[in-house]
C-alpha cells in the first residue's frame, strides 16, 4: 500500500490512541471494604465511592488521594467545633477588655479591697438603720399587745371592753413594717453577698493577670502556677471554723468577705478577711488567721498566739 499524507497522519493518530487507551487502561483504584481488605480494580464500585480510596498510575505512583466522605453526624460535629471556636475567640478578646479596664482601675490588690469595703457601707448602713427600727417597733408592739389585751371582760355596767379600731390598726401596721424591714434586710444581705462575690473574683483574676503576665493571658500557659495564692469559699466548713475560733477576739459580729492560703516554706496559714461591726455601729475590716498543722488540722496554740497579739494591737 502505498503511503501518502493521508494515511501517514491516521497511523500516527491511531498509534496516539492506543498509547492513551493503554495508560487509561493502566489506571488503578486502591480501595478498603468494610471487612477491612484491600482491593485493586480498573474503576471503583459506586457503593465505595463515598470510602477513602487512592487512584494509582500505570506504574503504581499515586495519582490521587480521595478522603472518606463525612457523616452527618461527623459533620455536625465538626461545624459545633467551628462555632465552639469562635465563641472562645470571642470571649477571650472580651476577657482582654475586661482585664485592661481592671489593671487600669485598680493598682494593687488593696485598692480592691478599699474599693469593696466603700461599696459595702451603704449596704451596712441601711441595714443597721432596719435592724434598729424593728428595735423599735417590737418594744411598741410589746406596750400595744398588753393594751389590747387590757380591753378583755366587761365594765362595770356589763358592757364588752372593746379595744380601740385605731390600736388594732397600730397593732397591724407595725408588724407588717417589721415584715417587710425583715425582708429588705434579707434582700440587702443577698446584694452585699453578690458583691463580696464580685470583688473576690476581680481580686483573683487581679492576681492571675500579674501572674500570667498581662490582660487576656490564660494563668495555665506558661504561668508559674506555684506562685499562685490558693482561696476558698468563706462559706466553706474550715473557713467557718477558723472565723469561730477568732469570733470573741473581734470585739464584734464578724463576717468573712474573702479567704485563702498563705505559705511560707513549710509554714501555711489560712487568712480571712472579716468585716466587724462593733458595739458603736462602726465596721472595721480585721484579718483572722489561723495556722495549720501539716495534716491541714488547724494548729490551736498557733491561733490563741495569733489572737492574743491582735489583741495587744502588736504584728499577728
Amino acid at each position: 500500500m502505498a503511503f501518502n499524507k493521508t494515511n501517514h497522519w491516521r497511523i500516527w493518530f491511531y498509534l496516539g490512541s492506543l498509547v492513551l487507551a493503554g495508560e487509561a487502561a493502566a489506571g488503578t483504584y486502591k480501595w478498603v471494604d468494610e471487612k477491612g481488605v484491600t482491593h485493586y480494580s480498573d474503576s471503583l464500585p459506586p457503593s465505595y465511592s463515598k470510602n477513602a480510596n487512592t487512584q494509582l498510575d500505570k506504574h503504581g505512583n499515586v495519582k490521587k488521594k480521595t478522603e472518606r466522605a463525612l457523616t452527618d453526624a461527623e459533620i455536625k460535629a465538626k461545624q459545633d467545633e467551628i462555632q465552639r471556636l469562635k465563641e472562645e475567640e470571642i470571649k477571650a478578646k472580651e476577657q482582654k477588655r475586661l482585664d485592661e479596664i481592671m489593671l487600669a482601675t485598680y493598682a494593687s490588690e488593696n485598692e480592691i479591697d478599699l474599693v469593696r469595703d466603700r461599696s459595702l457601707e451603704p449596704y451596712d448602713g441601711k441595714i443597721y438603720l432596719a435592724r434598729e427600727r424593728i428595735k423599735i417597733l417590737q418594744e411598741q408592739l410589746v406596750t400595744q399587745k398588753k393594751q389590747f389585751a387590757s380591753y378583755t371582760g366587761t365594765t362595770a355596767a356589763g358592757i364588752a371592753k372593746t379595744p380601740p379600731p385605731k390600736l388594732s390598726k397600730d397593732i397591724a401596721a407595725a408588724g407588717k413594717e417589721m415584715t417587710t424591714l425583715e425582708a429588705s434586710i434579707k434582700e440587702l444581705e443577698n446584694e452585699k453577698t453578690q458583691m463580696v462575690a464580685k470583688y473576690a473574683d476581680d481580686k483573683r483574676r487581679f492576681r492571675e493577670v500579674k501572674v500570667a503576665g498581662g490582660a487576656g493571658m490564660r494563668v495555665d500557659k506558661g504561668a508559674d502556677r506555684g506562685n499562685i495564692p490558693s482561696w476558698i469559699e468563706v462559706n466553706s466548713p474550715l473557713a467557718k471554723d477558723c472565723l469561730v475560733n477568732w469570733q470573741e477576739s473581734l470585739g464584734g459580729r464578724a463576717y468573712a468577705v474573702f479567704a485563702e492560703f498563705k505559705r511560707d516554706g513549710q509554714l501555711t496559714e489560712l487568712v480571712l478577711e472579716t468585716r466587724v461591726r462593733k458595739a458603736t455601729g462602726e465596721f472595721v475590716n480585721v484579718k483572722a488567721i489561723c495556722p495549720l498543722k501539716s495534716d491541714g488540722t488547724f494548729d490551736m496554740e498557733g491561733i490563741r498566739v495569733k489572737r492574743f497579739r491582735y489583741q495587744q494591737g502588736k504584728e499577728y
